[in-house]
């Protein structure tokens, strides 16, 4: 455990240097910087999951995206057996994957900047949602098109 200092202790502040990190955002490779705290160094990280949200030093939203379609794709894979169901409609199964995939995927979505590649990721897992709720095999060749038609989507 770190030494309390008479300082931190006037001032009622402490730091667990064992637990802080620190982090440079830029687009530039920044190397040589060391931040010491009572003589002890403080590590610096490339990348770290702040309230669920991974934030790299590039602020490179490409691995937070497919972090997000991963988290996605685990809420869609519990909740199968609702969007398999025989028993709803078509219209609550997309209301269901709204509310609960759609939501998980774009958590943090407002701070993004989509390059094509990243978007086209984004579309590509839309596409695997719709053909699995419409039981869609991947051996079958049916187009995008003809996926969002089902959907009664449109194609952006």
């Amino acid at each position: 455990m770190d030494e309390i200092t008479e300082s931190s202790m006037r001032y009622g502040l402490y730091i667990n240097t064992n637990k802080t990190k620190f982090m440079i955002i830029s687009k530039e490779d920044i190397t040589g910087v060391h931040i010491n705290i009572n003589q002890i160094r403080i590590e610096r990280v490339h990348k770290y999951q702040y309230l669920g949200t991974v934030i790299n030093e590039q602020w490179d939203n490409a691995e937070e995206i497919k972090c997000r379609i991963g988290k996605a794709r685990d809420v869609f894979n519990s909740m199968s057996a609702s969007f398999k169901s025989h028993d709803l409609s078509l219209h609550l199964k997309i209301r269901l994957l709204r509310c609960y995939v759609f939501s998980t995927l774009l958590y943090g979505a407002k701070t993004w900047t989509l390059t094509k590649a990243t978007s086209n990721k984004l579309d590509a897992f839309e596409l695997w949602l719709y053909r699995r709720i419409l039981r869609i095999s991947w051996t079958e060749k049916i187009t995008n098109i003809e996926v969002l038609r089902r959907m009664g989507k449109e194609k952006q």
